[in-house]
């Protein structure tokens, strides 16, 4: 079983406009998967809204992804 500190539950969302959804979405998956962490997020053309759950280890690293892929900064 895992300790439960070594989770971090992370929620945001962006009001931006998301040209790319396709592209977007399989860059999400692939470092999702690589991280292994669980939730969800929604992408729509007019932003992204999400709750994942992830090791905190990667948890900044996640936070850094996120404003790369959007090209701006989001407040987690």
């Amino acid at each position: 079983m895992h300790k439960k500190t070594e989770f971090q539950v992370i929620s945001f969302y962006e009001f931006i406009n998301l040209n790319r959804i396709e592209q977007l979405k399989s860059e999400l998956i692939n470092f999702l998967k690589k991280t292994k962490a669980k939730g969800t997020i929604l992408l729509a053309k007019e932003g992204l809204n999400g709750t994942v759950s992830i090791k905190k280890i990667y948890s900044l690293k996640f936070k850094n992804f996120i404003n790369k892929i959007l090209n701006k900064k989001v407040f987690f």
